[in-house]
Parts: structure tokens; sequence; C-alpha cells
């Protein structure tokens, strides 16, 4: 049979129907048609009724064919496998994926044998028609494929949880994670992994023990994973309690799964499975171990998508609204609030503020800090003594409640970023003597470029603000037609490559479009549960390059405590450290701070790291050091 004599058989077959019967069961197999406009639309949304159907199938429009194919199987499971399996080996498209439905209604083996090749890695055989396969030995059948793979065999891996596995030492961790399986997945693992979800879907309970066992115990995170997902499929106590017992567990994935099958198994009743972890951490008595089941618990009541995609009969926010209690009232809680807000923001705004309005911030008042004794810092400082400036900062408290040595920690602000404009302007001149193509740089700001920004977040940390008032911006990375290329520099002379050493760069403080999603995120919801602005200052050390990396360098606005209000911390940048920290690493290699792990063992230097050196002949740490005597010359210490 030929693909067009496939389609007649089709054809003939939904003439013998009548169009609504038809069309009644087309629905009830949950057929979807392509839709140029969203991907794919509802049946009823492009055929009004059976007649409509039937008319489209008339004129041999694909979707319909297909439709009604898989309404027909629906009615008699036999009736169109011919034709089906004509498409499943010659069509495509649309035809191919309703076939393959279709033969999910067949007790034929021709039909079972086409639907098992859904096992097999890169299959375009849809997995799920194989869940759904009435056949009687469908199950039987991929059972069989799981244990020809091989990898029902194995040597137990240890599957501590997140409580234990914290208590092993970094030997003990580094043991059981080399135990996992490098290399791409082979064919027989992904076959194995296809054999493992089809098993879920279909609830078979004759595998449970087998698949209990890898979840447990096997050494690839992959099957493992595979397992997690079928057990959340599985109706069945052992798989529930298995879950259960890995709400927190060392892989977060894992955890995921079993809170949300924790959750999902019975609405109406999940507020009490969880209520120890739940009161543990308003309690203000949760360990680690509790902040992360309610923080994923948080996650998965959010469900991980912007708008949610809950039905409306099971939003479990709706079933169960204790949980937007609970939410709302540890919105600020250190482990867990970062969670609550995500979830909270995707409620109603009225709803929202009868919350807040319900449960308001309690804000505790600090006790009252005298002046340090001895508050010459300024003059230590212009001194030399550029430890003052560290010492400051541990006096943050004393500093948010006495305007006078507010004023001094200002001052002794500028004076640091002074010298650190010196120092930009001297790397920049040495750069630009090397035949750099340089980024330009921000004016130092006034009173009037900081307003718009102040007015939204509020004071400025003080190191951000004297950094934007006496620096502007500094911008170390290359500039003219391109970011990634600073054109032909000696200072590469001896194949160093400065854009893949970290080049200094902090933006100046125009901000104007980034803060205007911030600000209507606000009006949209509410300060408190929108959380801080991330103030991204500059890429990573990879997207510098050009390269996919991680989240941009940052800064938290406003502060989350008083000694960031004094020296911000920044975030995703590996010295975890503060921004004067971050200016004194920067330029103590001449801006370019990846020039540090030149001198360390080849082994501890990661392989994105080692991009700046590639060019490098023999040894790196000498090259490299003779890099940072020059970029370093004349700098100044702060």
């Amino acid at each position: 049979m030929t693909e067009d004599e496939a389609i007649a058989a089709i054809q003939r077959a939904a003439r013998g129907v009548a169009p609504a019967e038809l069309f009644a069961a087309a629905l009830l197999d949950g057929v979807t048609v392509p839709s140029t406009r969203t991907g794919s639309a509802a049946l009823a949304e492009v055929y009004a009724d059976g007649d409509a159907l039937l008319a489209a199938v008339t004129q041999g429009e694909h979707a319909a064919i297909a439709a009604a194919m898989r309404g027909l199987a629906r009615l008699d499971g036999e009736v169109v496998v011919v034709p089906a399996l004509v498409f499943v080996h010659e069509g495509k498209g649309e035809l191919r994926r309703a076939a393959t439905f279709a033969l999910a209604r067949s007790q034929s083996s021709a039909a079972l044998d086409a639907l098992l090749s859904a096992l097999e890695p890169g299959s375009t055989i849809p997995r799920g028609a194989l869940d759904r396969s009435v056949h009687p030995d469908a199950t039987k059948r991929v059972r069989a494929v799981l244990l020809d793979t091989g990898v029902t065999m194995f040597a137990v891996r240890p599957r501590p949880d997140l409580a234990d596995w914290s208590s092993l030492s970094s030997d003990e961790q580094q043991a059981l994670l080399a135990m996992q399986p490098t290399g791409g997945p082979t064919a027989e693992l992904q076959r194995a992994q296809n054999a493992i979800a089809v098993l879920g879907a279909r609830g078979d309970q004759g595998s449970l023990e087998l698949i209990l066992r890898i979840f447990e115990s096997h050494p690839d995170d992959r099957l493992r994973l595979r397992c997690a997902h079928a057990l959340a499929a599985i109706s069945d106590p052992r798989a529930t309690a298995a879950l259960d017992r890995r709400w927190a567990d060392a892989d977060s994935s894992i955890s995921t799964i079993a809170v949300r099958a924790g959750l999902l198994r019975d609405v109406a009743t999940a507020w009490s499975r969880f209520a120890a972890h739940t009161t543990a951490i308003m309690s203000r008595v949760g360990t680690h171990v509790d902040v992360a089941i309610v923080a994923t618990l948080l996650y998965v009541l959010h469900g991980g998508f912007s708008p949610r995609r809950f039905p409306p009969d099971g939003d479990p926010l709706v079933i169960e609204p204790r949980f937007v209690d609970f939410a709302v009232q540890v919105r600020h809680d250190d482990g867990v609030g970062d969670a609550a807000r995500m979830l909270l923001e995707e409620l109603p705004r009225d709803q929202l503020l009868a919350l807040i309005e319900k449960y308001p911030r309690v804000v505790k008042v600090a006790a009252a800090v005298p002046v340090p004794t001895r508050a010459d810092f300024l003059a230590r400082y212009e001194r030399g003594e550029h430890a003052a400036w560290d010492e400051l900062c541990t006096h943050a408290d004393a500093i948010a409640q006495h305007p006078d040595l507010a004023l001094e920690a200002a001052a002794v602000a500028g004076a640091l970023m002074r010298r650190v404009r010196n120092n930009a302007n001297i790397v920049r001149s040495t750069l630009i003597a090397g035949g750099a193509k340089v980024a330009s740089e921000c004016e130092p700001a006034s009173t009037g470029d900081l307003a718009r920004l102040i007015g939204v977040v509020g004071p400025l940390p003080v190191a951000l603000d004297a950094f934007w008032r006496t620096v502007g911006s500094i911008a170390f990375v290359p500039g003219d037609s391109t970011r990634y290329d600073y054109g032909s520099c000696s200072l590469e002379d001896e194949g160093l490559s400065l854009i893949a050493l970290d080049p200094l760069e902090v933006c100046g403080p125009d901000v104007s479009e980034i803060i205007q999603d911030y600000e209507a995120r606000i009006a949209a919801s509410h300060r408190e549960i929108v959380g801080g602005f991330s103030l991204d200052f500059a890429p990573d050390f990879l997207h510098k390059q050009d390269i996919s990396g991680g989240p941009p360098y940052a800064i938290e606005l406003p502060p989350r405590s008083l000694r960031a209000a004094v020296d911000p911390d920044v975030m995703f940048e590996r010295h975890q450290t503060t921004l004067v920290g971050y200016l004194r690493i920067a330029f103590a290699w001449g801006g370019f701070p990846l020039l540090s792990v030149a001198s360390l063992p080849f082994t501890e230097i990661g392989f994105n790291e080692r991009a700046a050196f590639r060019g490098v002949k023999g040894p790196w740490a000498a090259p490299a050091e003779r890099l940072r005597a020059k970029l370093c010359r004349d700098l100044l210490s702060f």
C-alpha cells in the first residue's frame, strides 16, 4: 500500500462512521491540530464539528486525515492498522505521529513492533504512543528490552540524602562522585532510560522493585533521574515511600521530582505532609534540610513557569490556601525567602496587597551603637593606612546611626576611588600605547545622574556611590567596532589573550533601560515581593569573550545588610568579595585578574581559564608575570 492508498483507506473508513461519532472519538483521544500561530491547537478550534472534520478529510487535508485516523482507531483499534503502518514506515509529519497513536489502540503484533522502536536512541516514534499501547504483551516486551540492555547488573553506589551527604568528608564525597560513568550516553543507556520511562508511564508494578533498586543504588545519575520520574508515575505505596525519603536528596533534581510527587498526589492533604518542615521554618528552628525541602516545595508550588500553568481545578494554591499564607509569612526568611517571593509575585496584586497588610513585615529596631573610639579614618587613609577603609566597614552599624561617621565613610571612599581612577587611567594608557582598541568610559556622575536610581532603590552603598561620583566607569574591554577584539596589541606578543583574562569592567550609573523592567514589576506586584534590583555591572569572563557563560557580575540594591550598605557584595564573581575587594584584586593584576591562575598547577586551572594562555609557548607563569609588570607599573595601592 502506498501513502496515497493509505490516505484513501482512511477516507473510506471515515465515511463509514457518523461524523459526530468520529469527531467525539477524536476529541476523547486528545487530538491536536498543527497551527502556525501557536504550534498546535485543539481539534474543535480548527474544525467546528464532525461535518467540518469529514469535509476536510474528503478534501485530503493531512491534519484532518490524522485526526480521523486517531478517532477511527479509538472506535476500533484494528480498522486502521494497515494504513497506519504505512504512515509509520513511509509517512512524515502529523500523519506519521497520528499513526503511532492509532497503532497504540491495536493488539496486533505488527503494531507493537512498530511502537517498540520508540525505545531506540534517536527514534522519531513518540514514546507516548508506546505508553498507551493496549497490546497485552506491551509491558512484558518493554521489560525485556530493559533487561537486555545490561544496565540492571551494576556495582552499588551509595546514595546519601542531603543530611548524610553534608556529614561526609570531601574525600568521601569525591569518591562517590567518581562512581558516575563518564562520557556520553551509550545506546544501551538510552534504551534503558526510554524503557524505564515507558514502564513508569504504564504504571507497571511488576518492574517496580527493579526500578527502586536502580533508583536507590545505580551509579549512573542519568538512569536514577529517569527512575525518579517513573516512580512518580507509579501509583504504589512503595514508590511513594521511596520518593518521600528523597525530599532532601543530595541531587536537587531528584528532590524536585520527589517533592512535586509528594505535593500533587493529593493536594488536599499536602499541607499536613509537609507540616513538620514548614513549622520548623516558621518557628525559626529549621535545619538546612528543612530549608532545602521548603524552598523546593515553594518552587514546585510556583511551577517553574511565569505565568503559572496549573489547571484551574488543580492549582494547589487554590485547593490549599495555607500555602499562600505560609509563603507571605516567610517572604523575608534568609533560607526560603527568595523562593517564597518568587511564588508570591505570581499572585494577583489585590490578593498580594491584602496578604501583606495581613502579615506586615516586622523590622527589628537596631540597638544604639556608639561612635568608634578612634574616628580619624580619613586622615589615616590619606597617610597610607589603607586598612582604615576595612576598619570602617566593621563599623557599618555605627555608620548607619551617626551622620558624622557616614560623612567620614563617604570621604574615605572618595579618597579611595580617586586612586582607583588614577590606576584606571594608567592601565588604559598602557593598553592604548600597546595598540589595543579600548572601549570608552563614562564621566563621573552628578547627583542628578544618580537621582532616578536612588529614587527607586534608596541610598546607594557608600563605595558604589563614591565609585560613580569619582570614577564614572571602568572599561578595559575592547572598543571600536567590536567588544571582543583589541586588534593588534604588543601586550599579546607572548601569546597571552587579554580578552580571556577577564578585563576589568564596571558600568556607569545609566541603567535607565533595565530599571524600567524593575519598576514595572514593582507596579504589578509589591516592592517587598519583587525584592532587590540586580545591578549587572559587567559580563562574566566567558561572555566577555562572546562565549556562553554564567550570570553577570552584579550588586544587589538596596543592600541586604548594614555592612553591604558600606561596601556592597559582588555577586557571581569567583572571589566572593566586595566592590572594593574586587577592585583591589583586579588592579593587583593590572586590571586583568585571571592572570593570577598562570602560576597554579595545570590541573588546578579550569578548562575555560586556560584559554588565555593557549598561545603561549612554554610555561605560562613567566610571560604572565611580565605582562603583569607592564600593566601594574606606577599603579597606586588603595
